[in-house]
């Protein structure tokens, strides 16, 4: 377990925190930032499935990246939340068949203003075409898939959205690379069913609710929109990635 409350932590040619341990439950690697600097040659932080950090300070840098997750044996739940401002702004993921990677939890976590969040994910050929990416308020999720930049080499993926709960406060954020059994759908949002520009447009998993709309009934607007709220109308259709 590390703990890093201020200072420095620095490494010039390599990692600088390679979070592993080869272990179950409580006996995993772990820490915790609430301030300090850590920096390295190579990544400031890495971490496999089986590592947990907690980020509420701080600043984390790389020269090939700020943080790389390197997937492990499925089973080793580790996780990564950051709380407040996201102090790194670039991340790579590193996928490999029959593995998985940290549940990361940005619940609390927001982008500073002029920033962006740029995510690069390098996977074997045979890994799914879809991959559970993190976990966002719903009160600010636009806001950070808004200024996050995604890279998959040799395809153009998309953010979708799955939230099937009206209750919950959260709700995950998938990417989708490829053609996927459960293709997503795409929603525009407008002020008026007369406009023809959307004021913005996501995707959702099927069966996904947002911003009042449900993917799973009729709309009360024929050709296949629907109310969103006492505001906008929405249309939806489902798409091929």
């Amino acid at each position: 377990s590390v703990t890093i409350n201020g200072g420095t932590v620095c490494s010039e040619n390599n990692t600088a925190i390679d979070l592993y341990r080869l272990s179950n439950g409580s006996e995993f690697a772990r820490l915790n930032m609430t301030e300090g600097s850590v920096s390295g040659g190579s990544y400031g932080l890495r971490q496999s499935t089986s590592g947990t950090t907690n980020i509420s300070g701080g600043t984390i840098s790389g020269t090939s990246g700020d943080i790389y997750f390197e997937s492990g044996d499925k089973g080793r739940d580790g996780t990564f939340t950051v709380i407040g401002e996201i102090p790194f702004e670039k991340v790579d993921l590193n996928l490999v068949m029959a593995t998985s990677y940290p549940d990361i939890d940005f619940t609390k976590a927001k982008i500073g203003n002029g920033k962006k969040l740029k995510l690069t994910i390098s996977k074997n050929a045979t890994v799914d075409t879809t991959l559970k990416l993190f976990e966002l308020s719903k009160a600010n999720y636009r806001d950070i898939l808004q200024n996050t930049e995604l890279q998959i080499s040799g395809f153009t993926p998309i953010f979708v959205i799955d939230n099937k709960s009206v209750e919950a406060e959260s709700a995950d954020v998938y990417v989708y690379w490829s053609n996927a059994s459960n293709n997503p759908r795409r929603v525009r949002y407008y002020k008026a069913i007369s406009d023809t520009e959307p004021l913005y447009e996501e995707y959702l998993t099927n069966g996904s609710i947002l911003s009042n709309v449900s993917l799973d009934i009729d709309g009360k607007i024929p050709d296949g929109w629907k109310i969103a709220d006492g505001n906008r109308v929405a249309s939806d259709m489902a798409v091929n990635i």
